[in-house]
């Protein structure tokens, strides 16, 4: 057989010519183009189409009979004459058109599978599959001849025996091709180049897995699935020659999966770079380089983002990695108890704001100077779905069970809920366990003291948003610095210790957070940002503005960090308020 393949990654956007003969559509799929010629064809398929029954997949083409082989089979499978009769043995799956159902037991078309298929008529046909790639091993069987393909490039110039010279299981083993009439056609391993999207007939020596010089796995699946929960992931690349270097490649399109990889600065410093469209990655010989990839949720221009990554060691050698995220899980809407139109920032948000600037009092300055050490204090803020921010003192998070139908199928999903008021507690269940126990999670600061349990601040929750806020601790409050409850001039009652007397000084805060698109914490200014800055962490400038604690007044500045360590925007739900 001869056939030629165009591979082609599609993702939306123009055409990629690095890739060669890679267009770029929606979604992580790769396009196989194959030239189909009357008689046997020994094809290796990469992809799986969505629709992958035979019928479907074969749908217009004049095929007689699509065969592959079953997984670690004996090797029984290798076939000297390769006609329908040979095939009536076990160790093969047949799919052929126009025979009753239960005849056949090819149901479904795979990625990573090699097929022989007939094709009937004088005229070559040109067949096009579209499908997701995956990231699998060739599971050879032992002591056997394997028809399966090689992941190679279209323009690869890579030889068998170079492919196979460092695996002891194949190394300078026979390879067999197959010919439109059905013939076996030795291959000169030493000369001859292989072809992408062709199969073959290989001899295994022992058990293997053995998928080229360059071994490539996720710790996931068959891909790098982020989920909607995700941060991080690693790529483990096991390098089986000397060569020192490998590419990754992605591409351009209109949602692609923002990436950022792992390194570390001259310095020590971690960094998180943005993954360009083709980077080098430098490989130990013959060693493991564990390679670290993360999401850039904030950068998203969609709630579901899909690519393809195209890993290389030069020569010829081409694994496929799909990739896709979301950014946020499906059933977290629920959870929150609304129906939609959810702030991006909604949730609670608890971090550390850090001093290391105050002003002096004593000389009435306003400009906040550097002090001789920094200190820090927990801060608490939760955002509606509106957007609407407010500064807590506490909160508490507890749960409430969900509700079934009938027929045992979840009606309302359980949720987490957020509480500031703690005669509600009495209503929900505990969201963990505490010596056998159900027990709330609680937050809390001692830096700052109000009225009630929530503070409104005023301004946007926002990358290049403000919010401010003013509190006041009144002569009374148990918290005022200058009340004194046994000392007679500070206990706010007069001679008589009957009447009310102000001696302690009312105190006004005025607190600032001004966001930043850049993380202020970062060792190199010019570093990226964190890779999950501006979705589940942020931070800016913090300053404070305090009178009434001395005759002038003091301005405090420093940084804040705030994560968001719940996505609820609802405070003190009542029980059941939560939509299907």
């Amino acid at each position: 057989m001869e056939t030629r393949k165009e591979n082609r990654i599609l993702l939306l956007g123009v055409i990629w010519a690095a890739c060669g003969g890679s267009i770029v559509r929606a979604g992580a799929l790769v396009e196989q183009t194959f030239l189909l010629r009357p008689g046997w064809n020994s094809l290796y398929l990469e992809v799986e189409p969505e629709q992958n029954d035979p019928p479907t997949v074969f749908a217009g083409l004049p095929v007689t009979s699509v065969w592959t082989r079953i997984p670690r089979t004996s090797s029984a499978q290798f076939i000297q004459d390769p006609h329908e009769g040979s095939f009536s043995r076990s160790g093969w799956l047949s799919w052929i058109p126009g025979e009753p159902p239960f005849l056949t037991n090819l149901f479904r078309v795979q990625a990573n599978r090699a097929y022989l298929i007939k094709l009937a008529g004088g005229n070559d046909v040109v067949w096009t599959l579209t499908g997701r790639p995956a990231l699998r091993d060739i599971e050879w069987a032992p002591n056997a001849t394997n028809l399966t393909g090689l992941p190679v490039t279209l323009q690869s110039s890579m030889s068998f025996a170079a492919f196979f010279g460092p695996s002891p299981a194949h190394n300078g083993q026979p390879v067999y091709r197959v010919g439109p009439s059905g013939a076996f056609i030795p291959v000169n391993a030493a000369t001859e180049t292989i072809r992408s999207g062709v199969a073959y007939w290989i001899y295994s020596r022992g058990a293997s897995n053995y998928t080229g010089p360059l071994g490539v796995h996720v710790s996931r699946t068959d891909g790098l699935d982020y989920g909607g929960v995700t941060l991080e992931q690693e790529l483990r690349i096991e390098n089986l020659s000397q060569r020192p270097k490998a590419f990754l490649r992605t591409s351009h399109s209109d949602h692609p999966v923002p990436l950022s990889y792992f390194s570390l600065s001259q310095q020590g410093h971690i960094n998180w770079s943005e993954l360009p469209s083709e980077h080098e990655i430098q490989l130990p010989a013959k060693g493991t380089k564990v390679f670290r990839l993360t999401v850039r949720r904030a950068d998203f221009g969609s709630e579901s983002v899909q690519t393809v990554l195209e890993l290389t060691d030069g020569q010829g050698l081409r694994r496929w990695i799909p990739v896709s995220a979301l950014r946020r899980e499906p059933a977290s809407a629920a959870r929150r108890g609304t129906a939609g139109g959810i702030h991006p920032f909604a949730g609670l948000w608890a971090g550390t704001v850090t001093i290391g600037a105050v002003s002096e009092a004593r000389t009435g300055s306003t400009d906040p100077r550097p002090t001789a050490s920094e200190f820090s204090f927990r801060l608490i803020i939760h955002v509606d779905d509106a957007g609407q921010a407010r500064l807590l003192k506490q909160v508490i998070q507890m749960w409430e069970d969900g509700t079934v139908n009938p027929d045992g199928t979840v009606s309302t999903p359980g949720r987490f809920v957020l509480l500031t008021d703690d005669a509600r507690v009495v209503d929900f269940k505990g969201a963990g366990l505490r010596d056998g126990d159900p027990v709330g999670f609680r937050v809390s600061t001692a830096a700052y003291d109000f009225e009630g349990n929530e503070s409104a601040m005023k301004g946007e929750f926002a990358l290049t948003g403000v919010l401010a806020t003013d509190l006041q601790i009144s002569p009374e409050a148990a918290t005022n610095p200058f009340k004194h409850r046994y000392h007679p001039d500070h206990d706010n009652l007069d001679a008589r210790f009957v009447g009310f007397l102000e001696e302690a000084y009312t105190i006004h805060r005025h607190l600032e957070l001004r966001f930043t698109e850049t993380d202020p914490l970062k060792s190199d200014p010019m570093a990226p940002n964190p890779p999950d800055w501006g979705d589940t962490l942020v931070g800016g400038i913090y300053r404070e503005t305090l009178s009434g604690l001395h005759r002038n007044t003091i301005v405090s500045q420093g940084t804040f960090h705030l994560r968001r360590v719940a996505d609820s925007p609802v405070l003190n739900p009542m029980p059941g308020e939560q939509t299907p």
